[in-house]
């Protein structure tokens, strides 16, 4: 009768040694949510007095940053996608750093924009020339399409070099190293812009 106790007592305890092994990285991808939403609060609180077109787009890293470390911790990575305004460089006009190991090793800039227009003359800036450019995954194709008809129209010259390198480099998501964000509509940043300060 102990022998049979101590072989349930042993299964119980493999269980939830098992148990507690697989919900591990999901334990640490909801910490990294809310950790990033946390961060996004603290964002949109400084922002209270601003309108929701700009703040939206302030938020837009935030909400990335947030999505791609939960990701990178359900699979264990040492990637990281770090907003550089969380960490004291508000005016970089790096948004996102992506960090492997605690090392840059690729630069965004986040833009969400509803006037493709402005969108558009912002991403052929020429000091985000090396950068990942990050859009919503609502505006993508047709930013992608407005980037192409200008590749097409200016062929040969410079500004042809520039949408060409906007075409090379724009994104939906953030990606790299196996990990991803799912990506974020503007939809979605609206959403968090227009939440109530509680």
């Amino acid at each position: 009768m102990s022998n049979q106790i101590h072989n349930t007592d042993t299964q119980s305890f493999v269980a939830a040694e098992v148990g507690a092994f697989l919900a591990s990285p999901w334990v640490n991808a909801t910490d990294e949510i809310i950790a990033g939403m946390d961060q996004m609060q603290a964002k949109a609180d400084q922002l209270a007095n601003v309108g929701v077109e700009f703040k939206q787009g302030n938020l837009f890293e935030y909400i990335e940053a947030a999505k791609f470390n939960a990701d990178s911790a359900l699979k264990g990575s040492n990637v990281e996608a770090v907003v550089t305004d969380a960490i004291g460089q508000p005016h970089s006009p790096v948004d996102i750093l992506i960090q492997k190991a605690g090392e840059t090793v690729e630069e965004v800039q986040a833009k969400s924009y509803t006037n493709q227009h402005a969108a558009i003359q912002e991403l052929l800036d020429p000091k985000y020339e090396d950068m990942t450019k990050l859009v919503p995954t609502d505006t993508f194709q047709e930013l992608q399409g407005v980037v192409e008809k200008g590749m097409n129209s200016s062929a040969g010259t410079d500004m042809g070099e520039q949408y060409q390198q906007v075409s090379d480099t724009i994104a939906d998501r953030l990606n790299a190293f196996g990990v991803a964000s799912p990506g974020t509509s503007i939809e979605e940043t609206f959403q968090a812009a227009q939440m109530p300060n509680d």
